[in-house]
């Protein structure tokens, strides 16, 4: 009996500023959080529907900062004070591959 779920993995992504930006206005001093660790994460699945075709489905979360005071004033960066973090779907995606 064959399987349908072919492959099953984990894409992870990251992503930081570089250099003097990072310690411009740190999280832990209540600022905007130059030093913030961009995270997504998520799991990949592929299927093998048939001998020559497959579907690999990939869902994925994004970490993000968390502000206080949703003012007009708080869109520019440097009034942001951090608050915390959440989590929220960033995208789903779906490839369908046929070989001929």
């Amino acid at each position: 009996m064959p399987l349908i779920l072919d492959t099953v993995g984990v894409l992870l992504e990251t992503k930081q500023n570089p250099g003097y930006v990072k310690d411009l206005s740190t999280m832990s001093s209540g600022g905007w959080g130059s030093d913030f660790v961009w995270i997504t994460i998520g799991p990949v699945f592929n299927f093998a529907l048939s001998e020559k075709s497959s579907l690999t489905a990939l869902i994925q979360f994004r970490r993000e900062r968390l502000y206080d005071e949703p003012d007009i004033f708080a869109n520019y960066y440097e009034n942001r004070v951090y608050i915390g973090t959440y989590w929220d779907l960033r995208r789903v995606a779906f490839s369908y591959s046929l070989s001929l």
